[in-house]
């Protein structure tokens, strides 16, 4: 790394708040460095590895956010895609090295699970912090 590039943002990189359509990163600030100028900004990149295909493709860039702006709510997701994440640091000198999710994160809604037979079922409760409550209502709600 060269004389006051930013190093990489500390993880671990938290996705929150996950919904069908969009979800929430976090991150914490890159320790601070001998020769670093000035607070870095931040550059948002994802990349859906939903099929095959998706995977050739690369990182594309979602956001870039100001310095001392440690979150991200990522919009226009595909219901159903899994996506990657990295958050990346940048000042006047370059860019640092990324801070990524270790597993890709499925763009979904926290209130039903989908049916391979066409469907949803819909449950009372959410999941929070990957543990599901999960409660039938009284009917069973399918949806086509």
């Amino acid at each position: 790394m060269s004389a006051g590039v930013p190093g990489a943002p500390r993880g671990p990189l938290a996705v929150s708040d996950v919904l069908r359509n969009s979800m929430t990163l976090s991150w914490q600030p890159p320790a601070p460095t001998d020769g670093e100028s000035s607070s870095p900004h931040y550059i948002v990149e994802r990349r859906d590895v939903t099929t095959p295909a998706d995977r050739l493709s690369g990182w594309s860039r979602v956001a870039r956010t100001r310095a001392h702006v440690y979150s991200y709510v990522v919009p226009h997701l595909v219901d159903g895609h899994r996506y990657l994440y990295r958050v990346i640091a940048e000042n006047e000198h370059g860019r640092g090295p990324p801070l990524e999710t270790r597993h890709p994160v499925e763009a979904k809604s926290p209130f039903c699970t989908y049916l391979h037979q066409g469907g949803y079922i819909f449950y009372a409760g959410a999941s929070i912090a990957g543990v599901s409550r999960r409660r039938r209502w009284p009917r069973l709600l399918l949806l086509s």
